[in-house]
């Protein structure tokens, strides 16, 4: 009779278990049925207690710790998702943030809609730019959403979009430079290559550290390309309010380009508009492009020396 009640008492406890986190009932589970056996042997079959005060007492002790684990488990949930969420947040505002530029920048001279470029129209620019921020925006929906499935990925994506955020800060500080003391200038011709070293090992480190860390190359590979792309973003943003904030300047750099004298277009402001766009767009188009084949070298770099450094250890 004594063993019957104590399997049954077991099968509901068992019950009560499921109810804590998984994580928890994997770590905690044998542990927390062991007490459980052992105070109730002590309290109920040697009859030092009832079995209705013995049961209120696992009752508010389990309500208790359930509230308590339940309440940690969503904290770290929210903590998870509120970080990914931060992210997505950032990167969307920038986003947006370029399109009402790009709005505003039209809105103040609607000319540049109709105005040839080069070869073609300045609202190829345009339109151009508007479109790859919206399909920028919708990829980075995809990532972030992955990564917040796991908090490996989404530490590595926080990380990529800090080291982006400021390769594009970089860049945007080259544009300032390039915008004032003009393309052709001793200053520009050195900023920029510093800029472009600067962001080729920055995208390679990251997929090797990534790697190393125990990531997969394909993990690697995808935290390089987040990272072009949003160094690429912010480098796009810099060239739309570049164009807001120092036109006369932008359209005085143009009167030496070769191009614009080849085609020799009279609207020297809307040449100026265009070329900063189709700039941003190059950017959007050739960041991630790069970024990829950086970081595959620098995810294949971290993978070599993960395997060496585990047959050395397997070795000795």
């Amino acid at each position: 009779m004594s063993q019957r009640r104590s399997a049954r008492a077991r099968r509901i406890y068992g019950w009560l278990m499921r109810l804590y986190p998984a994580a928890h009932q994997r770590r905690f589970a044998q542990q927390m049925l062991q007490t459980f056996e052992d105070h109730y042997r002590d309290a109920v079959e040697t009859g030092e207690k009832s079995a209705l005060g013995f049961w209120l007492g696992v009752a508010a002790d389990t309500s208790w710790s359930l509230a308590r684990e339940r309440g940690a488990a969503l904290k770290d949930l929210f903590g998870e998702r509120t970080a990914s969420m931060k992210t997505a947040l950032a990167v969307a505002a920038t986003a947006i943030g370029i399109l009402l530029l790009l709005g505003l920048r039209v809105w103040l001279y609607p000319e540049v809609l109709s105005a040839p470029h080069g070869g073609g129209s300045a609202l190829g620019s345009v339109v151009g730019l508007a479109i790859f921020v919206v399909v920028y925006t919708l990829v980075a929906v995809v990532l972030l959403r992955a990564g917040a499935s796991s908090v490996e990925r989404s530490a590595a994506l926080r990380r990529a979009t800090l080291l982006g955020a400021v390769v594009g800060g970089c860049a945007l500080v080259a544009i300032a430079v390039d915008t004032l003391a003009g393309p052709e200038s001793t200053l520009s011709l050195i900023v920029w290559p510093l800029v472009m070293l600067a962001a080729l090992i920055g995208w390679g480190l990251a997929s090797l550290l990534t790697t190393r860390a125990g990531g997969s190359w394909r993990l690697g590979v995808v935290v390089a390309l987040w990272s072009g792309m949003v160094s690429a973003l912010v480098a796009a943003a810099a060239e739309v309010a570049s164009t807001l904030l120092a036109l006369p300047q932008l359209a005085q750099n143009e009167l030496s380009n070769p191009d614009y004298l080849y085609w020799g277009q009279s609207d020297i402001q809307s040449y100026a508009i265009a070329s900063a766009f189709a700039l941003g767009m190059m950017g959007l188009i050739l960041a991630p492009i790069v970024a990829s084949v950086v970081g595959g070298v620098g995810g294949w770099l971290g993978r070599t020396d993960g395997l060496v450094a585990v047959r050395e250890e397997v070795a000795s």
